[in-house]
């Protein structure tokens, strides 16, 4: 039941990316219809250029978005509190205990009393990609 939804994930991602590239060629043709090929083509170039361009700056200013990212991160870590500007907020969470599970589940072998404070989370599903 499980293998039949995630294939029917897939067929309709690949559905939808056919259509969007159906879509895609069909504006491109319209395009050019209505502006002719000398200006559909200027116009390629203009989009290309400018692609480069919004890429550019993505990358660039989100490199620097990471750098202040990891600087708050770090000073809000060293402040000790949480953080509150105008639009953001730097929240500062305790730590919490963690336990070397591996252990505490032999010591529970011989002393099955602590199993009564023992609490397990949900159980979470993610869906990836299959690697080829």
């Amino acid at each position: 039941m499980i293998e039949e939804m995630l294939t029917n994930l897939f067929l309709t991602e690949s559905v939808r990316d056919s259509l969007l590239e159906s879509l895609e060629n069909d504006l491109d043709k319209a395009t050019r219809d209505l502006l002719g090929k000398d200006l559909f083509e200027q116009l390629k170039i203009l989009n290309a250029r400018y692609d480069v361009l919004f890429s550019r700056t993505s990358n660039e200013y989100g490199d620097v978005i990471k750098d202040l990212q990891i600087e708050i991160r770090t000073e809000t870590l060293q402040h000790g509190v949480t953080v509150k500007s105008e639009h953001y907020m730097s929240v500062f969470t305790q730590p919490k205990p963690a336990w070397d599970g591996s252990k505490l589940e032999g010591y529970a072998v011989a002393h099955p009393e602590i199993l009564a404070f023992r609490k397990e989370k949900n159980p979470y599903v993610s869906i990836r990609k299959v690697k080829k």
